[in-house]
């Protein structure tokens, strides 16, 4: 009897979480089409994107800042929105290594300064989650695993559910389904 497909993603580290989801989908298939996870998408598709800077590198890490845009409407901080540009200039091939690493490091500290402003405030949070989520896309375009991060903070900004949802469809919509 054969596997499982589920097994590969169990083997290639997925958490166990979409592992157990997965062995409910019939193929892989039905589960790209049907998740609600755009992080667990987001990961999958990091993880088979090939080297940095590929077409398929760099199409998962403009679909990372569409995620990470999910979260903008949560701060006021333009270094946030600014980082996310430059992600996606990189992306585009209009960005350098060294402005790629000077905006991630930007929105790091936007996502520092938040969380020091606001000190458990809920808005607070909500603006240092959409900073890190700048953040890690700039990670993200310098080590796709990073991506699925990004899309976890990004979607974890907004609405949980809904927002990983939208984040999926994005991820359908910006990626090829990748061979598992």
């Amino acid at each position: 009897m054969l596997a499982h497909w589920s097994r590969r993603l169990a083997r290639a580290g997925a958490c166990s979480g979409a592992v157990s989801w997965a062995e409910t989908q019939p193929d892989a298939q039905t589960a790209w089409a049907t998740c609600k996870r755009g992080d667990w998408l987001l990961w999958i598709a990091a993880r088979r994107s090939g080297r940095r800077g590929s077409p398929a590198h760099r199409a998962i890490t403009l679909a990372v800042c569409a995620c990470a845009r999910l979260a903008l409407q949560h701060t006021t901080d333009p270094r946030v929105e600014a980082c996310i540009a430059v992600v996606e200039r990189w992306a585009r091939g209009a960005a350098t290594d060294g402005e790629l690493a000077a905006a991630r490091a930007v929105a790091w500290d936007a996502a520092w300064d938040a969380a020091g402003d606001a000190a458990g405030d809920a808005a607070g949070d909500a603006a240092g989650d959409a900073a890190r989520a700048a953040a890690r896309a700039a990670d993200a375009a310098g080590d796709a695993a990073r991506a699925a991060d990004a899309a976890w903070d990004a979607a974890r900004a907004a609405a949980w559910d809904a927002s990983l949802a939208e984040c999926a469809a994005i991820v359908r919509r910006m990626v090829t389904m990748p061979r598992f």
